[in-house]
Formats: C-alpha cells, sequence, structure tokens
C-alpha cells in the first residue's frame, strides 16, 4: 500500500506497517518514517482487467462506472523493437 500527503500529492510513500494513529513507511531512499493518518491517506491503486471484460462491458463499466474505471493507452509486444504496438487496458481502482 501507499500513502501521499492530503495537502500535496506528489510524494507517495511506501507502508511498512501501521498502528492505529501512524503509518510506518518508507521514503525514495528506504529511511523509514512515521506519518500521520490525520495528514495522510492511502493511494487507490489500479488493477488490468481487461482479461475479464470484453469491449460491450468495458464501455458500459466506463459509462456507468467512471469514477471506478479507466482506460489506459500502453505499449505491448516489445520484442520488435522497430515497432511500437499500443493496447487499451482497463483499469479498475481498488482501494487497500
Amino acid at each position: 500500500m501507499k500513502v501521499c500527503s492530503k495537502k500535496a500529492e506528489t510524494w507517495q510513500f511506501d507502508v511498512l506497517d501501521q498502528s492505529p494513529l501512524y503509518y510506518i513507511a518508507r521514503n525514495s531512499i528506504g529511511q523509514a518514517l512515521a506519518l500521520s493518518k490525520e495528514e495522510y491517506v492511502p493511494v487507490p491503486e489500479w488493477r488490468d482487467f481487461t482479461a475479464e471484460n470484453d469491449g460491450v462491458q468495458a464501455s458500459q463499466l466506463l459509462s456507468i462506472k467512471g469514477d471506478e474505471y479507466r482506460l489506459t493507452r500502453k505499449e505491448v509486444d516489445v520484442l520488435q523493437k522497430n515497432h511500437t504496438y499500443m493496447a487499451y487496458i482497463l483499469e479498475r481502482k481498488v482501494q487497500p
């Protein structure tokens, strides 16, 4: 799980453990930090759900639950370096 500040969401920290009042987290250089749960919130994770839905189901999910699902464009099949192949990936927001 990752957390970020409520004020500035640019910095994210990996959570190692948590107590009722604090997240014990690691910063980008590996230092352990105690972050107040009043000031930091969990960052939602996005997971690939493409294989579980066809095109019709994906369009319905995006139109009905647009805040929970998103469509991203990613490079795939990079074995051939002289061509770039792109694919649309259906992702779902998963709360930690």
